[in-house]
């Protein structure tokens, strides 16, 4: 039987990445993203700076964070994020204006699972 205590980190760290990646994303940071600029930058700014709360407040008592891994941790969540979307952005733009919808949404996925891949390795690296 799985011990309780990994589904709820299973929970905290799929549903703040939810948050942070589409409820916390403006539209202009969805629409430009894929030129690199600010759009991409304060996406990955907002959604590292989110997750991080979130996981402050969420995981910090059960797994015990030290100063030093909560400052490592936001550098992670942001260099994780922004090395994903800089690939993913630009495909999945090239995808929708191309009106090749299916093959943008697959890309969607594989963004997602990339992301979730890049969660899971920073809190094992973290722990």
């Amino acid at each position: 039987m799985i011990p309780y205590i990994y589904i709820y980190i299973v929970a905290v760290v799929l549903s703040t990445h939810y948050i942070a990646d589409f409820i916390f994303q403006t539209a202009n940071m969805a629409e430009n993203k894929h030129k690199w600029g600010s759009a991409l930058c304060s996406h990955c700014v907002a959604y590292a700076s989110i997750t991080w709360l979130m996981w402050m407040v969420f995981i910090y008592g059960v797994l015990g964070y030290t100063n030093l891994d909560i400052i490592t941790l936001w550098v992670m969540l942001f260099v994780s994020h922004i090395c994903v979307d800089m690939i993913t952005s630009v495909i999945n733009h090239a995808l929708f204006s191309q009106k090749r919808y299916h093959d943008g949404f697959v890309c969607v996925g594989f963004d997602q699972l990339a992301h979730y891949a890049s969660l899971f390795v920073i809190l094992h690296l973290i722990n």
